[in-house]
């Protein structure tokens, strides 16, 4: 049996029985396509255990139905070349040298941490900005700059996108390890899956740093993930104006993890004195206005609607293009430091 979960967590050499490497650092995403280095197949599934690789028009090339213990703990995948069947043509994926998990490699951060500062800015990338290692392309890139403000900054890549799902546990780990001890506050931002981020880690960590604030500032969340939210978008929300839905497999990589806010915040509302968020969103899109009606009640939560009548990305653009996050934080941050009173308990 081969899982795919075994294929995407680590890159593989593909060679054949002759020698000859067709790949040296092939990688499998989730969505069923590659990524590294170039193969003339361009999707993968798995069929009955089995791993299948296949060209553009569904053509299946090769089937791969055993696996071999080759050294330790290592397996290598055989499967026999099908597009030949009068041969015996196998092909090998051996797990490459470079071992480090997939989505450790496809998972980018970049902080500027002086430690002088009591606040720190959080932002996380939406779906529309992915990691691309150094070359990644941050939002909201001017304004912890302008605000000379410690910042973290973090995206994601998976296609489609897992909104941060399966990266909680890692990123609550990493975002306590900055800020105990030594932040008193924490501004947390971003738009469409950087927003459901922001909002969904503020709530994580305000229950194990209580003597810390936590204030986002978001555009067009997405609140929930789980199977009755997804159903409710697809059959009421015209096609084009919602954001990209999680897929079966998304929700399970996020294992027992909480996907829901709503769920989230009430599971432990009693310790939430200091955390609140504030949420911009096309209030004339019916599915950015029902992720914000799930949230709206709820203590804590502020909603800014912005009639728009536009589609999840042309709404998101907009609302940024006006400054609303930005002029927000800017508020928020400056009346802190001209501030001589700092009650956390109060933001």
């Amino acid at each position: 049996m081969i899982t795919a979960e075994e294929l995407i967590e680590r890159s593989w050499r593909f060679s054949r029985s002759t020698g000859e490497v067709i790949a040296a650092d092939l990688r499998f995403e989730q969505d069923g396509s590659f990524s590294g280095d170039m193969i003339g197949e361009t999707g993968w599934a798995i069929e009955n255990g089995a791993l299948v690789l296949s060209l553009g028009d569904g053509t299946v090339t090769n089937r791969f139905d055993r696996r071999h213990l080759v050294s330790g703990n290592l397996t290598r995948l055989c499967g026999k070349f099908v597009m030949a069947p009068g041969q015996s043509i196998y092909h090998f994926l051996d797990p490459s040298a470079a071992q480090a998990p997939m989505r450790e490699s496809r998972f980018n951060v970049s902080m500027s941490l002086s430690g002088e500062s009591d606040t720190v800015l959080v932002i996380f990338n939406s779906a529309g900005r992915p990691s691309e290692g150094p070359y990644t392309r941050w939002e909201f890139f001017d304004l912890p700059i302008a605000l000379g403000l410690d910042h973290v900054r973090i995206a994601e890549v998976r296609s489609p996108t897992v909104y941060y799902t399966d990266k909680l546990l890692r990123l609550q780990s990493m975002l306590h390890a900055i800020i105990a001890g030594t932040y008193r506050r924490v501004v947390l931002i971003g738009m469409s899956s950087g927003a459901y981020a922001s909002l969904l880690l503020a709530e994580r960590l305000c229950r194990i740093l209580p003597d810390t604030s936590f204030r986002t500032f978001v555009i067009n969340p997405q609140t929930a993930h789980s199977q009755r939210h997804r159903d409710f978008i697809t059959q009421h929300v015209p096609y084009g104006l919602a954001a990209e839905l999680l897929t079966d497999q998304a929700v399970g990589m996020a294992g027992r993890a909480e996907i829901d806010l709503e769920i989230a915040v009430l599971g432990d509302s009693c310790h939430r004195h200091n955390v609140r968020h504030t949420m911009f969103y096309d209030s004339e899109n019916m599915a950015e206005a029902y992720y914000v009606s799930l949230v709206a009640g709820l203590p804590g939560f502020e909603t800014r609607p912005v009639p728009l009548g536009l589609s999840h990305v042309e709404g998101t653009i907009e609302i940024f293009n006006r400054n609303l996050v930005q002029d927000a934080v800017s508020d928020y941050v400056l009346a802190r430091f001209s501030s001589q009173a700092f009650a956390p308990a109060s933001d």
